[in-house]
């Protein structure tokens, strides 16, 4: 599963979910890193148990990934 979130110019975010086969989990963040830089997209991972508000300023858009 891909759950992934948008928050944009407000406090309130959409959360998203998108089946994906287990055959394909593995490069799926691959994928993501490849498709977000050929769109000038820039994504990083967040380390795990971190706070967002430690890391991203407040009033900064904000898109979030997570693949389970």
């Amino acid at each position: 599963m891909v759950f992934f979130e948008r928050n944009f110019k407000s406090s309130h975010t959409q959360i998203q979910t998108v089946p994906i086969p287990k055959d394909h989990a593995a490069n799926c963040l691959e994928v993501f890193m490849s498709y977000a830089a050929e769109a000038g997209i820039d994504l990083a991972e967040i380390p795990e148990r971190s706070e967002l508000k430690e890391i991203v300023p407040a009033g900064t858009s904000v898109r979030a990934i997570s693949i389970l």
